[in-house]
C-alpha cells in the first residue's frame, strides 16, 4: 500500500495545518526532554494534552492553544485540514504518554523506548507532514469496519 492510497477518517470539523504541525514539534520537544530528563511530569503533561486533544476539547490542550498563538503571529494563510485523523492520532498519542508514564518507575527501558516511539512519530508529522494517524488507522480500523460491514 503506497502513502498516497491511505483512507484517513473523515470528519466535517477543520483545522489548521500548520497549527497541527507546530503542535506536533511541541510534543516533539517536550518528549525529547523526557528522553534527556526522565522528568516524569513531562509525559504526564503529555498525556493530559493528548486527552484534551483527542476527546475534541482542544480549548483545553496547552499545546494546540500555543501553536495558535504563534501560527496566528506568522500571518500564513490557514491550509484547513480534516481533523479526525489528528484526534485519532492524539487518542493513540495518550496511549503512549500513558504507556511512558506508567512503566516510568519500574522499566525505564519501556519508559523510554515508548518515548522514542513518540518523538520519532511526531517528528513525522511536524517536520514531513506524515500523519502516523493515517497510517495507524489505515491498517487497523480500516479492516475493522470493514469486516464489521461484511458480518
Amino acid at each position: 500500500m503506497r502513502f498516497t492510497d491511505l483512507v484517513c477518517p473523515i470528519s466535517s470539523e477543520r483545522g489548521n495545518q500548520d497549527v497541527a504541525r507546530l503542535t506536533a514539534l511541541f510534543v516533539a520537544l517536550i518528549a525529547i526532554a523526557y528522553l534527556l530528563t526522565r522528568i516524569v511530569w513531562l509525559p504526564a503533561l503529555l498525556l493530559g494534552d493528548f486527552v484534551a486533544r483527542g476527546a475534541g476539547a482542544r480549548a483545553w490542550s496547552p499545546l494546540a492553544r500555543l501553536a495558535q498563538f504563534v501560527v496566528a503571529r506568522t500571518g500564513r494563510p490557514m491550509i484547513a485540514i480534516d481533523l479526525a485523523p489528528k484526534v485519532f492520532a492524539a487518542r493513540v498519542g495518550a496511549l503512549f504518554a500513558f504507556g511512558i508514564v506508567a512503566t516510568h518507575a519500574w522499566s525505564s527501558v519501556a519508559a523510554l523506548a515508548l518515548a522514542g516511539v513518540l518523538t520519532l512519530f511526531a517528528l513525522l508529522e511536524s517536520v514531513g507532514n506524515v500523519c502516523v494517524g493515517c497510517i495507524v488507522y489505515a491498517h487497523v480500523m480500516m479492516p475493522l469496519v470493514r469486516s464489521r460491514r461484511t458480518s
